[in-house]
């Protein structure tokens, strides 16, 4: 696993009620609220930069 990616995963893994799990192609976010996915992409944005 990338250091980037490693960033990214540990920084939405905080995230209540946010499911993220890591694959080989990607790494896949589930929950219910579309604000809380939107905030997990930002957050692993901003973690990498």
């Amino acid at each position: 696993m990338s250091k980037e990616i490693a960033l990214a995963f540990d920084a939405i893994s905080g995230i209540k009620d946010l499911r993220a799990t890591l694959t080989p192609l990607g790494t896949q976010i589930q929950s219910n609220s579309m604000v809380d996915i939107l905030n997990a992409i930002n957050i692993a944005h901003e973690a990498v930069k």
